[in-house]
């Protein structure tokens, strides 16, 4: 994610789908760095670091990810 918008300039967004809290600072160098850092996962998966209000965050209903393995 760093790599793709800070160093290639080929993203103005980020979009974790994970909710593991270990990505943290990953995402927070991002938005440091003025770029859109978004967290999604599943309603019961998400680390409470990623909700504490520092990252907007999704998340994803049974439906969404279905649509997603189509």
């Amino acid at each position: 994610m760093i790599r793709k918008t800070l160093v290639d300039k080929e993203c103005d967004a980020c979009i974790l789908i994970s909710g593991d809290a270990d990505f943290i600072t990953a995402m927070q160098i991002i938005k440091d760095s003025g770029f859109e850092a978004i967290t999604c996962c599943v309603k019961m998966g998400h680390a409470s670091e990623l909700k504490e209000g520092k990252f907007r965050y999704l998340i994803l209903k049974k439906d969404d990810l279905e649509k997603c393995l189509k």
